[in-house]
Parts: C-alpha cells; structure tokens; sequence
C-alpha cells in the first residue's frame, strides 16, 4: 500500500484523482450490483425496495459525473 501512495505522491498529473474516484466509484457499482451481496448480508435475493436498488445506479451517476468534469478540464 506505501508503494502505490508513494507512486500516487510521485505523479504530477491532474487527472490522477479523478482516475481514482473513477476507478473506486466503478468498483462499488461492480459490488453494489452484485446478486450475492443481499445474500450474504441476509436480505433477500431480489429486494423489491432498499438500498441496493439505488446505490448502484447513484454509483454510475457519479462516475459519469467524474467522467464529465475530466472531459472538460
């Protein structure tokens, strides 16, 4: 981990946080998408109202939200 945020630390590139937050918010629509994340917290497979009915899509929205601002800086 002190190698990645040492090479983080090394770079001067402007889009590299971005690229993170990209990175990161993609990762939690991958997770928050997942069919098996309900199961394994106990609720059931295909919840008809709750948190993971949104949360994947607030996730895109605000990659593309990311995506936007890199577009135009």
């Amino acid at each position: 981990m002190r190698s990645y945020l040492a090479i983080y630390r090394g770079l001067a590139n402007k889009y590299t946080r971005s690229l993170i937050a990209l990175s990161v918010l993609l990762g939690l629509y991958a997770a928050t998408s997942n069919p098996l994340l309900p199961l394994l917290l106990g609720l059931s497979p295909r919840p008809s109202f709750g948190v993971f009915l949104f949360l994947p899509d607030l996730f895109v929205g605000l990659a593309i939200v990311v995506l936007y601002y890199q577009s135009q800086t």
